[in-house]
């Protein structure tokens, strides 16, 4: 059934007609109207389709470069720490070196210590020159003064291996959040 206006009747009621013979036309403006909305909603279907794909592309796209993104981030956070712990331990074994350094400036002032008493004595009994108890003075005093310079060297290589310890730390709580950039 269709429901519409006539447009033409080719018949009149009473009149003999063959198979396939045309009866009545039907006025298919409507029908076509209806037609034409229909593929025109098709096309606007499709358009919209065709965009969304693309939405969709850029958005995977976008996607990748943000994992790439983060995936860097986690890898410098990384070499940070990695450089950070190099940095620590390489600040320890500057400051143990500088330590011994100061365990070996003590032996030395103990040495010149007892050298220039040692030459004093023996100066106040006539048995050295006054000469070597000079000498025994200046090496007291260069002894002195090293152990002090040694003594400053581990105070800097302490403050050093602290300064180290905070980068690896800020390293590795950054290393947390890899997206933080310093």
């Amino acid at each position: 059934k269709v429901t519409g206006r006539i447009d033409f009747v080719a018949v009149r009621e009473g009149d003999p007609v063959k198979k396939g013979q045309v009866i009545v036309r039907m006025d298919d403006a409507e029908v076509k109207a209806q037609l034409e909305g229909a593929n025109a909603r098709l096309t606007a279907a499709q358009q919209q389709e065709r965009q969304a794909r693309v939405q969709l592309a850029v958005t995977n796209s976008q996607i990748q470069e943000s994992q790439l993104n983060v995936e860097q981030a986690q890898g410098d956070s990384k070499g940070r720490i990695f450089q950070a712990q190099a940095n620590v331990a390489s600040a320890q074994a500057q400051l143990q070196q500088a330590e011994a350094q100061v365990n070996q400036a003590r032996a030395e002032l103990r040495l010149a210590n007892l050298d220039r008493e040692r030459f004093r004595q023996l100066t106040e009994e006539g048995a050295a020159p006054q000469q070597q108890l000079d000498q025994a003075q200046t090496k007291l005093e260069t002894a002195q003064a090293t152990l002090k310079s040694r003594e400053a060297a581990v105070n800097s290589f302490r403050k050093l291996v602290n300064a180290a310890q905070g980068q690896l730390e800020q390293a590795q709580t950054t290393g947390l959040n890899p997206q933080i950039r310093n």
